[in-house]
């Protein structure tokens, strides 16, 4: 696997919200890793936007904010269908993650050995997100809501679509596990956020959407 062979056919998909503190950094490494960084920016308040276009970034701007899940959609449906991606990695805006982890995450997938690449952290802080691992460990998942997910362009390419559930961005890996695709999983550490979490901020009700996701996507799976 060389530099060259990613840069032709890896896009990265960042989902941001009033991120203006972070965004320049992370689009400026990403970048050295991937032929295109796609930042959906999902109705942010700040200058998100100008900052991710100055360093680089397609972004793809949402005049209201629609959530992480169709952020999500979006900028894979662009990278699908705009930048012929044979490979599109989810990444978020805030920080947490390294560049150079996508090298570890598209490696295998370049290598013919998984059809998709699952980060996982080495620990769970939120209890709910313990319950949704106790669920996606049936499928060989211990961390499945990481944003950091590296995807083939046949595994969107059978479903069509991101999410449609919103399942905070589990449905399109779970769903292709269980249709047969071959996952592989990539431990990571991650770096503290600046800020506290958006999603995390009140974290009661960060936990109930957390299981109202899993009882949505546990019930689209009993569908397959």
């Amino acid at each position: 696997m060389t530099r060259d062979s990613l840069l032709a056919i890896v896009v990265v998909v960042i989902p941001a919200f009033n991120e203006q503190k972070t965004i320049g950094g992370v689009v400026n490494e990403v970048s050295q890793y991937c032929a295109q960084v796609v930042v959906v920016d999902d109705g942010s308040q700040d200058q998100t936007a100008s900052i991710a276009e100055n360093a680089g970034a397609v972004v793809l701007k949402q005049s209201i904010n629609k959530g992480y899940d169709q952020a999500l959609s979006i900028g894979f449906e662009y990278a699908y269908e705009s930048t012929g991606a044979d490979i599109t990695v989810s990444f978020d805006a805030d920080g947490q993650h390294s560049g150079v982890d996508i090298e570890k995450l598209v490696s295998p997938i370049l290598k013919g050995e998984a059809d998709l690449v699952l980060a996982q952290r080495k620990h769970l802080t939120h209890w709910s997100e313990k319950v949704f691992s106790l669920f996606s460990s049936q499928f060989g998942v211990k961390d499945p809501l990481c944003g950091l997910k590296a995807y083939d362009r046949s595994v969107y390419s059978r479903f069509g679509v991101f999410d449609t559930v919103g399942s905070i961005g589990t449905e399109l890996s779970l769903k292709a596990i269980k249709c047969g695709f071959r996952p592989a999983f990539v431990g990571i550490d991650t770096m503290p956020r600046q800020d506290q979490s958006r999603f995390y901020r009140e974290s009661l009700r960060a936990n109930i959407k957390i299981i109202k996701a899993l009882l949505r996507v546990r019930s689209l799976l009993k569908s397959l």
